[in-house]
């Protein structure tokens, strides 16, 4: 009686065991192949908007020195 009570609940275990690491496979899985990519195109997005607008003001800056310097 007792092999077997000890035998049914290392099944449950393993069972248990197993589906956690599906379920952490799934969630990686996710990870990698939505939430790293959206990541990246969110951080491309604001590096090359934030450039921008550092090149629209160094070439402001550059147009008020030229003005200043005709005036």
């Amino acid at each position: 009686m007792k092999y077997t009570e000890t035998k049914v609940k290392a099944f449950k275990a393993r069972n248990d065991y197993l589906m956690t690491i599906e379920s952490v496979n799934a969630a990686l899985q996710k990870y990698c192949s939505n939430d790293v990519p959206d990541l990246i195109d969110c951080m491309n997005y604001g590096f090359h908007t934030s450039v921008a607008k550092c090149i629209q003001m160094y070439l402001s800056a550059q147009e008020n020195i030229r003005r200043g310097r005709k005036a």
